[in-house]
């Protein structure tokens, strides 16, 4: 019953209370005998034995418990597929944020577009960036910059500066990388070229990202749009890079029209980008509930691009997954999520409780049952004792599918609307089974309200013949 880890548990409790108990008596054996009572000191000691041996042998379990307790009484549904949502749109925020820069520049190259003569201080300055010593060369820049008064010399501070800011990477100098880009932009239009200009403007942006300041992104994106989407000189990348932006800002103001039809537009440069489609699947997915629109956009992610991603790769099967099986094809689902599982060396929790549901839609029972069992051993998971309940039905054992579907719902978050009506329908399947028509009525009443209508034929027949004798049960119970 208890399994390895069971007893291995119980065996350090007992040692842990006879080393207290030897420790308490004076590291005498003859003492405990004599020991009628021990302080409180004791068992306060015992306490925080029990509960940190508890941590260390079933701390997934805890964690899952503990986590699960404050969603359920702390967050509604909407709460928990919004933060769902927010882990995306975060995702989508850091590859926002990432400065945009010309990929071959190098410190010479920096020197050879802004210094046409020698100039030692200058020379100082550069030989510091090369040395990555970034710090040295922002103070020794803005030393020089305090002391020249010329236009075309503040150019050139001015270039320096932005290069080490973007290269240094520390959000300690923010606010000044943000006002020297801003004096920045002028200079750079009257002294650069047209692709360094729209580059630091666009950079702007990504500054401003960084310290959320979504009204300042939306006042100069707006302005910046509007100038180069008719451009033909600015790089698909910089249009592909603001029109991502605009759609990241209205996703987060939840704006979802408009935020669609920026991701929309930027997929016009680059067609298979991740987190565009990514961010629209789980937004057609949990907003819309659009199901066939959400696996349109995941098909069009470019599998080849993201396969060493090891988190990008998950994301993509699992939403696949979802999507295939609410569309109930399920031998599709199978053999996509069998073939990631093939492809590493293992698959976690939640994965296995995924494929272990999905090789029960496929009539391989023994597969989903040693899946669910092996996730179940570990941890709590809904979709796992989902499996276990219907594997129990499926076995006839009804009581034990009733017990084990009512855990379901008093213990486990909803994780959408499907889900939740199949346990409902699943649940009240078992009570039809029981003779409990009157709880297996209300929960197919609830199964249906989620919008679940994948009920089997017998049931449908069995529960019609059962309510039409329950209510003229009732009936014969008010005429007596």
């Amino acid at each position: 019953m208890f399994g390895y880890r069971g007893f291995s548990f119980l065996g350090a409790l007992v040692l842990e209370v006879l080393i207290l108990v030897y420790v308490f008596c004076d590291c005498n054996l003859s003492n405990i005998l004599k020991t009628e009572k021990f302080p409180v000191t004791f068992y306060i000691l015992l306490i925080i034995c029990v509960i940190i041996t508890a941590v260390l042998f079933y701390h997934g379990k805890i964690g899952y418990y503990l986590k699960n307790f404050l969603d359920k009484h702390c967050l509604s549904e909407n709460t928990i597929r919004e933060r769902q949502r927010n882990d995306s749109i975060e995702k989508l925020q850091e590859s926002i944020v990432a400065p945009q820069k010309e990929s071959s520049v190098t410190v010479q190259e920096i020197k050879d577009k802004v210094i046409k003569k020698k100039d030692e201080d200058f020379d100082k300055i550069f030989e510091y960036m090369c040395r990555e010593k970034y710090e040295l060369v922002i103070s020794k820049t803005q030393e020089k910059l305090n002391d020249i008064n010329s236009e075309k010399k503040e150019f050139i501070c001015r270039f320096i500066l932005y290069y080490a800011y973007i290269d240094s990477d520390n959000d300690k100098f923010l606010n000044d990388a943000i006002e020297n880009l801003i004096k920045f932009i002028p200079l750079a239009k009257k002294y650069g070229t047209e692709e360094i200009y729209w580059e630091v403007r666009y950079n702007l942006m990504v500054a401003y990202a960084r310290q959320e300041r979504f009204d300042d992104i939306k006042k100069e994106n707006y302005s910046y749009i509007n100038e180069i989407q008719d451009n033909s000189k600015i790089s698909a990348d910089i249009k592909f890079r603001c029109y991502k932006m605009q759609a990241f800002i209205y996703l987060k103001e939840k704006n979802i029209p408009f935020a669609m039809g920026y991701f929309d537009k930027a997929l016009k440069y680059s067609e298979s980008d991740f987190d565009i489609l990514f961010n629209m699947a789980l937004t057609y997915y949990y907003v819309n509930n659009d199901v066939d629109k959400c696996l349109e956009c995941i098909n069009r992610i470019d599998v080849t691009r993201i396969c060493d991603n090891d988190e990008q790769y998950r994301l993509f099967i699992t939403m696949q997954y979802y999507c295939l099986s609410l569309k109930k094809d399920y031998f599709s689902a199978y053999r996509i999520i069998d073939n990631y599982h093939k492809s590493i060396a293992n698959l976690s929790n939640k994965m296995k409780g995924h494929k272990a549901y999905i090789a029960y839609k496929v009539n391989k029972f023994e597969e989903a049952k040693r899946l669910s069992n092996e996730v179940l051993s570990s941890i709590p998971d809904a979709t796992s004792s989902n499996v276990r309940g219907m594997l129990f039905i499926r076995e006839e054992r009804y009581q034990e599918a009733y017990d084990n579907f009512k855990s379901i719902i008093n213990e486990f978050i909803d994780e959408n609307k499907y889900f939740l009506g199949e346990i409902y329908y699943h649940c009240s399947y078992a009570c039809l089974k029981l003779g409990k028509t009157e709880e297996a009525i209300d929960y197919f009443n609830k199964a249906k309200e989620t919008g679940y209508n994948d009920f089997d034929g017998d049931y449908i027949v069995d529960l019609d013949i059962a309510q039409q004798g329950h209510d003229l049960s009732e009936e014969m119970e008010k005429v007596a």
